[in-house]
């Protein structure tokens, strides 16, 4: 999804591209990729073949170790990759990526005691770990293209809405969907002790979610008990409700951008997004 959101803001923003320009985007877009080992008993391998314009990704089981050389390896050529662009706006824009990924780690260990603050927490540490990839992205581009500030603004929100629905469908769909179509265990979300939207939803009808939040899903039933009362609840249709508040908004922010195939293209990704199964 980002490769092609980042590749098609560079043509909606309307501008002449140069053959530097477009070889740049392209390689932006090759790096805009977000890598998220599946989660479960097995931690998986990435193997890259990185080059310029493109990269490859196979997942094998083996050591959480390689899993974390290999992330590390991902991170030094994506930033090899940022500096051959040569702009410092682009580069200051991607680097808020890392950082805001980091914060968002940081965020997902802990967890709030009143209902309210740990939604927004939820919505904070959504953006900063999902989000900002492809809001900061798309912006990025944007700037490669020589969009103005208005301009980059708005593919900015643009990107941002898109990342916090796909999100929110991920965490609606480990609920939903078959371990074969997600390709990692349904309720995996649940079992590493993390309150998802469905979950925090859920916790209006049934109280009893919070103390099992608070313990973070660790006594024995708790897992079980929290996946039951999700589906009893209004959780899942209140997760696709926000997630599809924010495909809306996204969509208005690519309408107003000079109509073109390319805007159009934008348009389309929100509906591929509310709609996917996997």
């Amino acid at each position: 999804m980002s490769p092609n959101s980042s590749s098609v803001c560079v043509h909606g923003s309307e501008r002449v591209l140069s053959c530097h320009v477009m070889s740049s985007s392209r390689s932006l877009s090759c790096l805009n990729c977000p890598v998220d080992p599946p989660h479960g008993k097995h931690t998986y391998y990435i193997t890259f073949k990185v080059t310029y314009l493109a990269a490859t990704c196979v997942w094998t089981n083996t050591s959480k170790i390689i899993v974390a050389m290999a992330g590390d390896f991902i991170l030094a050529v994506a930033s090899m990759m940022i500096a051959r662009l040569r702009d410092n706006d682009v580069t200051l824009t991607l680097s808020q990526v890392v950082t805001d990924l980091v914060q968002g780690e940081f965020m997902q260990l802990g967890s709030k005691e009143t209902e309210n603050e740990r939604f927004a927490h939820y919505l904070t540490k959504t953006y900063r770990k999902t989000a900002s990839l492809l809001a900061n992205s798309v912006k990025a581009t944007a700037m490669l293209a020589g969009a103005d500030d208005a301009l980059s603004e708005v593919v900015f929100q643009y990107g941002r809405n898109v990342g916090l629905a796909f999100q929110l469908v991920d965490d609606l769909l480990d609920f939903v969907s078959s371990s074969a179509a997600m390709g990692k265990p349904t309720a995996a979300d649940l079992k590493l002790g993390l309150a998802t939207a469905p979950v925090l939803f859920a916790c209006e009808k049934y109280p009893e979610l919070n103390p099992m939040i608070m313990r973070r899903f660790q006594e024995p039933g708790d897992v079980e008990r929290a996946f039951e009362l999700v589906h009893k609840s209004q959780g899942l249709e209140q997760t696709r409700f926000l997630a599809r508040k924010h495909c809306i908004e996204a969509a208005r922010h690519a309408s107003s951008i000079a109509e073109s195939p390319y805007q159009k293209g934008l348009q389309v990704i929100t509906d591929l997004v509310i709609n996917r199964l996997k």
